[in-house]
């Protein structure tokens, strides 16, 4: 949304689009646009890379695709562009989750926003450009082994072509912050290590002053499993320990009983207030399945920083492909945090 301080997302993805001269990566849960909103014109400049002999891939979530796949198809149908589902749901009961682009190897964007109009104007959303190789080379990897998959390779296909070894020093607003890619789901890794659940309980657990958390979804009961308390539990020992514990997610919690239920328990610990975000009805009147916050991304000890494309249930990470990064450094984790205390 407006309020912040920030590039708008749909100006950075035609930005890089435009840019692109040999590749075009895009990982994307869905595609939805409406005509004469802030999703065309990026979906024009998707085309047009297309038709200057960009070669352009588009990886979208099989099981969307099926309920929610025309706009994928009519950009698919244009020449140059390949588009390919993957059913992750049969390989692990998961998503492609993930949201991000990847331009000629060397500029990628990621974050929370969904290729939807309604994420570009309706929805508060986070995403982060960055263009150092250690950190693109990853997801790569990441959209190659989607790719073979959805191609039909095996389900144990995997492609891993990255060398880096991490932390890397990146510059940032004057100061040095050491970054990680953080990935998931588990079993799906090119390359393992890079996970991101244990980083995220890493951070939590180390935490001695704050930690702020923006979501749109936190659960710790998932419609197909069992309980998991993974980081549910770490933010109650952080709260044992006297950090400041801020947790925000977006008011459709309210429609899940259960869901409530953790979040007003983990709100009566000390030092833990759990914020539900109301986003007021647009002047167009209502909008379904937007006004929402829908940001990604951690803050602890105004220090260390998390962004990335998945919600916290186990699900997330156990299942469903997501990317992110990890950021160690004040530079960049106050800006982040300036973006929290503006709904806190």
């Amino acid at each position: 949304m407006d309020r912040f301080p920030i590039a708008r997302a749909a100006d950075v993805w035609v930005e890089m689009i435009a840019a692109a001269r040999s590749t075009l990566d895009i990982g994307q849960f869905y595609i939805a646009n409406q005509p004469g909103h802030r999703m065309e014109p990026v979906l024009d400049a998707v085309v047009a890379a297309g038709q200057r002999g960009v070669r352009v891939r588009v990886l979208v979530d099989g099981k969307f695709f099926k309920t929610y796949g025309d706009d994928a198809r009519r950009l698919g149908a244009h020449p140059g562009i390949e588009l390919l589902p993957i059913d992750f749901e049969q390989l692990s009961r998961g998503v492609l989750h993930a949201k991000y682009m990847i331009v000629d190897r060397s500029d990628a964007f990621l974050g929370s926003q969904n290729f939807d109009w309604r994420s570009l104007e309706h929805i508060v959303e986070l995403g982060i450009r960055f263009r150092v190789p250690a950190l693109i080379d990853p997801i790569c990897d990441i959209f190659e082994t989607d790719w073979g998959l959805a191609s039909g390779q095996p389900a144990d296909f995997r492609v891993s072509t990255s060398t880096h070894a991490y932390p890397v020093s990146v510059e940032h607003n004057g100061g040095i912050v050491e970054c990680t890619p953080a990935l998931s789901h588990h079993g799906f890794l090119p390359t393992p290590s890079l996970w991101d659940l244990p980083s995220i309980l890493a951070a939590i657990n180390k935490a001695t002053h704050s930690i702020s958390v923006q979501l749109m979804t936190y659960e710790t009961l998932e419609y197909h499993s069992e309980e998991w308390t993974e980081i549910d539990d770490a933010l109650r020992a952080a709260s044992a320990r006297g950090v400041v514990v801020t947790l925000m997610a977006a008011d459709d919690a309210r429609k899940n009983a259960q869901n409530m239920k953790t979040l007003l328990s983990l709100n009566e610990l000390p030092g833990v207030r759990v914020l539900l975000v109301t986003i007021p009805e647009s002047l167009q009147g209502p909008i379904e399945y937007a006004r929402l916050t829908h940001s990604k991304f951690m803050t602890v000890d105004c220090k260390w920083s998390w962004i990335g494309t998945g919600n916290w249930s186990k699900g997330y990470f156990y299942d469903s492909r997501n990317v992110g990064l990890c950021i160690a450094g004040a530079t960049f984790t106050s800006e982040l945090q300036q973006i929290f205390d503006l709904l806190a």
